[in-house]
Protein backbone atom coordinates (compact mmCIF):
# COMPACT_ATOMS: atom_id res chain seq x y z
CA UNK A 1 0.00 0.00 0.00
CA UNK A 2 1.26 2.92 -1.02
CA UNK A 3 2.06 5.97 1.81
CA UNK A 4 -0.61 8.57 1.19
CA UNK A 5 1.26 11.57 3.71
CA UNK A 6 4.56 13.03 2.57
CA UNK A 7 7.56 11.82 5.11
CA UNK A 8 8.00 13.52 8.38
CA UNK A 9 11.72 13.21 8.50
CA UNK A 10 14.25 13.52 5.71
CA UNK A 11 14.46 11.21 3.80
CA UNK A 12 17.99 9.00 3.06
CA UNK A 13 17.09 6.41 0.54
CA UNK A 14 13.78 7.23 -1.63
CA UNK A 15 13.59 3.15 -2.90
CA UNK A 16 15.76 1.40 -0.73
CA UNK A 17 16.72 -2.29 -1.82
CA UNK A 18 16.03 -5.50 0.58
CA UNK A 19 19.73 -5.31 0.76
CA UNK A 20 19.76 -1.74 2.21
CA UNK A 21 16.83 -2.27 4.62
CA UNK A 22 18.76 -5.77 6.25
CA UNK A 23 22.13 -3.40 6.29
CA UNK A 24 20.26 -0.71 8.00
CA UNK A 25 18.85 -3.00 10.76
CA UNK A 26 21.08 -2.02 14.53
CA UNK A 27 22.89 -4.71 16.58
CA UNK A 28 19.94 -4.24 19.12
CA UNK A 29 17.54 -4.83 16.57
CA UNK A 30 19.17 -8.31 16.10
CA UNK A 31 19.06 -8.48 19.88
CA UNK A 32 15.80 -8.12 20.61
CA UNK A 33 15.05 -10.74 17.02
CA UNK A 34 16.92 -13.33 19.02
CA UNK A 35 15.29 -12.48 21.92
CA UNK A 36 12.05 -12.49 20.74
CA UNK A 37 12.78 -15.94 19.07
CA UNK A 38 14.27 -17.42 21.83
CA UNK A 39 10.60 -16.07 24.05
CA UNK A 40 8.42 -17.81 21.09
CA UNK A 41 10.88 -21.32 21.49
CA UNK A 42 10.28 -21.37 25.07
CA UNK A 43 6.75 -20.84 24.84
CA UNK A 44 6.37 -23.68 21.90
CA UNK A 45 8.48 -25.78 24.53
CA UNK A 46 5.83 -25.15 27.46
CA UNK A 47 3.33 -25.71 25.42
CA UNK A 48 3.87 -28.62 23.26
CA UNK A 49 4.11 -31.46 25.73
CA UNK A 50 4.44 -34.72 23.96
CA UNK A 51 6.78 -32.72 20.99
CA UNK A 52 8.12 -30.44 23.13
CA UNK A 53 11.64 -30.06 20.91
CA UNK A 54 9.23 -29.93 17.81
CA UNK A 55 7.20 -27.03 19.67
CA UNK A 56 9.97 -25.46 20.31
CA UNK A 57 12.19 -25.19 17.07
CA UNK A 58 8.37 -24.03 15.47
CA UNK A 59 8.05 -21.71 17.91
CA UNK A 60 11.28 -20.07 17.34
CA UNK A 61 11.00 -20.19 13.59
CA UNK A 62 7.74 -18.31 13.50
CA UNK A 63 9.03 -15.95 16.30
CA UNK A 64 12.36 -15.32 14.32
CA UNK A 65 10.03 -14.69 10.72
CA UNK A 66 7.77 -12.64 12.59
CA UNK A 67 10.24 -10.20 14.34
CA UNK A 68 12.85 -10.34 11.56
CA UNK A 69 9.74 -8.71 9.20
CA UNK A 70 8.86 -6.27 11.62
CA UNK A 71 12.78 -5.26 11.56
CA UNK A 72 12.62 -4.74 7.86
CA UNK A 73 9.72 -2.59 7.67
CA UNK A 74 11.22 0.00 10.69
CA UNK A 75 14.55 0.00 8.99
CA UNK A 76 12.48 0.66 5.92
CA UNK A 77 10.34 3.37 7.19
CA UNK A 78 13.51 5.23 8.99
CA UNK A 79 14.91 5.42 5.36
CA UNK A 80 11.86 6.14 3.61
CA UNK A 81 11.30 9.37 6.23
CA UNK A 82 8.68 7.70 7.96
CA UNK A 83 10.08 7.32 11.47
CA UNK A 84 12.73 8.81 13.42
CA UNK A 85 16.14 8.51 11.09
CA UNK A 86 18.76 10.84 13.33
CA UNK A 87 21.17 7.83 13.10
CA UNK A 88 20.78 7.26 9.31
CA UNK A 89 20.82 10.94 8.65
CA UNK A 90 24.19 11.75 10.60
CA UNK A 91 25.52 8.51 8.33
CA UNK A 92 24.62 10.00 5.07
CA UNK A 93 25.75 13.95 5.96
CA UNK A 94 22.31 14.83 6.21
CA UNK A 95 20.83 17.50 8.41
CA UNK A 96 18.10 16.01 10.71
CA UNK A 97 14.84 17.89 11.30
CA UNK A 98 11.01 17.39 11.62
CA UNK A 99 9.59 18.51 7.97
CA UNK A 100 5.99 18.81 9.41
CA UNK A 101 4.46 18.31 12.67
CA UNK A 102 3.32 15.11 13.65
CA UNK A 103 -0.77 13.68 13.01
CA UNK A 104 -2.00 12.52 16.10
CA UNK A 105 -1.90 8.88 14.93
CA UNK A 106 1.77 9.26 14.64
CA UNK A 107 4.40 8.68 17.70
Amino acid sequence: MPFTHSPRFPPVNSSPSSGAVVANITAGEWFSTCCISLGAGALGFAGGKPLRRQGFWLMASFGLFASFLARCRASEYRLLGYMPNERECNRAGIEFKELRRARFYEP
